[in-house]
């Protein structure tokens, strides 16, 4: 079963506001949480993940916030997924197998293998710019076409 972390979800929600907003203007994270509805806390973490995997920029104080350090049409969802959930992989084995199964389980995991590559090319092809026409991020996001 293949699987985006909550965070990554929340990331590729919050990348895509400020892919909407004016090019170098910093919105503030208070904004940014209140518009996606993605809870203050949470979303200042995934955003720190993202500014060290130099996504977006951000500066502190009353005027401050963050925006984009990219282009939309840099930006793959892809790269916000790993920023934010590094390199673990977001394939799961949910099986339980004794040894007698392992050649199926070897046989399944090199599926989900080959799964997972196929979705994360789908993932680098599909950039910020081209997610911006889906308003219902929740259930269109990745619509990937």
């Amino acid at each position: 079963m293949v699987l985006l972390s909550k965070a990554s979800l929340y990331g590729i929600k919050a990348a895509i506001y400020l892919a909407k907003q004016a090019k170098g203007e910093y919105i503030a994270i208070s904004k940014i949480s209140k518009d996606t509805d993605i809870p203050f806390h949470y979303l200042t973490k995934i955003l720190q993940e993202m500014r060290k995997k130099e996504l977006i920029c951000s500066s502190k104080g009353i005027n401050g916030g963050v925006f984009l350090a990219k282009s939309p049409d840099e930006i793959s969802l892809y790269q916000i997924i790993i920023a934010i959930d590094k390199q673990k992989s977001r394939t799961r084995d949910y099986l339980e197998l004794n040894e007698a199964e392992e050649f199926i389980h070897s046989s399944l995991n090199s599926i989900f293998i080959k799964i997972e590559n196929y979705i994360n090319t789908l993932l680098i092809q599909k950039t910020l710019d081209k997610c911006i026409p889906n308003i219902n991020l929740d259930k269109q996001f990745l619509d990937i076409q």
